[in-house]
């Protein structure tokens, strides 16, 4: 079955599915699967779509190492720790899944002082290349922050964590990013939750409330140069999107699927994986 059928990576109920009872020795099987209402619930139609024909690739199971890393500690320091709504902190992973990794260099041309795109900071030194020497358009880190005043945070925070001789390490670096996230969140009065406590309340379902999560953060926070691909006010999803989703189908290229679309989701594949372990 698609991996939208699987909880936690295991395959769900179908009708096919049988058991056999170890006491009376019957044959028990399924009535119905429970999959029509969970398909109509969670996901939206659109999702459906783009699942039925890229469901593999956007699989927990086939994310990268890396995202899996920054997943799971974003799940545990904003979830677990702050306490901030399980919708909301899958959310934000879904836009981390549309941006990058701990220290990552966004995959361009241009860096200075010999960095290079698609690469991962490995020392303070980079990391003030990165955030500071390089102009501001470019992209650091798991959030992909590029504005100079975001990325000047960013180094700051970076600075907070190295090691004694200006290493970061992986955690070092994450500490950092995460950090950044929270800073970020509370010099705006946390206002990106309270956007979402206000519009989720009008959510009927569990897939609204996690979709209005992915298209705040997406609109709001991360302001990406696509952040029209989400209506102000409404945080719908455009319409206007779509024919690029049916482009991608017909050339089966899931890298031209809109990247909200991408965002919602791995936000609901994440909240599904979190929750289900």
């Amino acid at each position: 079955s698609a991996p939208y059928m699987k909880f936690n990576g295991v395959e769900g109920i179908n009708m096919l599915s049988i058991l056999f009872c170890q006491f009376g020795g019957g044959i028990i099987t399924a009535l119905e699967s429970g999959q029509d209402s969970y398909r109509n619930n969670f996901w939206t139609e659109e999702e459906m779509y783009i699942l039925d024909h890229f469901g593999d690739i956007y699989a927990y199971e086939n994310w990268s190492e890396e995202k899996k890393k920054c997943a799971e500690e974003i799940w545990q320091r904003f979830y677990l720790e702050y306490g901030y709504d399980a919708y909301f902190v899958a959310g934000i992973i879904g836009n981390m899944y549309g941006e990058g990794w701990y220290g990552m260099l966004e995959n361009k041309g241009g860096w200075k002082d010999g960095l290079k795109g698609g690469s991962t900071i490995n020392n303070l030194a980079d990391a003030y290349s990165a955030c500071v020497n390089t102009k501001s358009d470019f992209g650091v880190g798991m959030m992909q922050w590029s504005f100079f005043l975001r990325k000047e945070l960013l180094y700051r925070n970076y600075e907070l964590f190295k090691s004694e001789n200006g290493s970061l390490t992986v955690q070092q670096l994450v500490e950092a990013e995460l950090k950044t996230i929270k800073d970020e969140f509370n010099n705006e009065s946390d206002k990106y939750f309270t956007t979402y406590q206000r519009i989720s309340a009008t959510a009927k379902t569990e897939g609204d409330c996690l979709g209005y999560a992915t298209n705040i953060i997406f609109r709001d926070y991360e302001r990406p140069g696509e952040m029209d691909h989400v209506i102000e006010g409404t945080y719908e999803i455009s319409n206007e999107i779509w024919e690029r989703v049916e482009e991608a189908i017909s050339k089966s290229d899931s890298n031209i699927v809109p990247s909200i679309y991408r965002r919602n989701i791995t936000a609901k594949i994440a909240y599904g994986h979190f929750i289900g372990g």
